[in-house]
């Protein structure tokens, strides 16, 4: 882990513990269920029924709560990949 005085050091984004449901796949691919444990600017944790491979391109379908955005229906659709997996 690089220290504070490396210019390669960024502190990691403040996470945010939300339990949301959450639609994900592989691009192009079936959607399946998830549910958030928290998430960031940089990304989301999230729990699976079946494992997905590390630094698999994923896409993930968020219905985000009225309270957070003001609106009745406001979804988020982000792309990213898998960049950890931690088995049951």
């Amino acid at each position: 882990m690089a220290s504070p005085n490396t210019l390669s050091y960024r502190p990691r984004a403040p996470r945010f513990n939300l339990q949301m449901s959450i639609r994900y796949r592989q691009p192009n691919g079936e959607w399946s269920e998830g549910s958030t444990e928290n998430m960031s600017r940089s990304g989301v944790l999230f729990r699976a029924r079946q494992p997905v491979p590390e630094n698999t391109p994923i896409e993930l379908r968020v219905r985000m709560p009225w309270e957070l955005t003001g609106a009745r229906t406001a979804e988020v659709f982000c792309k990213g990949r898998v960049v950890r997996v931690v088995l049951p």
